[in-house]
């Protein structure tokens, strides 16, 4: 990791829903939590990326955030993260997630900062 990745480092990340995010069990289309909890996670690791070492990567290793209201076929889900807890390699990220009129996640992700080499079999 380079002395650039530090706490207060932001990241925000726009979506539009489509057919292909519904979550198929309501009748209208809506936002699946599976998928608006890989649009954190990009959004996340979209934040450090720049800030890690050739050979290094990041995975994500917990999740914990809500999912308070839908978000439509169409709508615009804006992701924003920030980084605000560090130790060693283990990277916390508070995050929301909003449509134009809504707030329909909060919570946090955490990440790892990984080697390339950890994962050659």
């Amino acid at each position: 990791m380079r002395d650039t990745l530090q706490v207060g480092l932001e990241n925000e990340r726009r979506f539009v829903v489509g057919e292909e995010h519904d979550a198929g069990s309501v009748a209208a289309t809506v936002l699946a939590t599976p998928v608006m909890i890989g649009w954190i996670e990009h959004a996340c690791y979209e934040a450090i990326v720049a800030h890690l070492e050739d050979g290094e990567s990041s995975v994500g290793t917990h999740v914990c955030v809500s999912h308070e209201g839908p978000a439509g076929l169409d709508d615009e889900v804006v992701i924003r993260c920030r980084l605000v807890e560090m130790e060693r390699k283990r990277l916390v990220f508070d995050v929301t997630v909003e449509t134009a009129t809504r707030t329909i996640s909060r919570g946090t992700h955490q990440r790892h900062v990984v080697s390339y080499a950890g994962f050659q079999t």
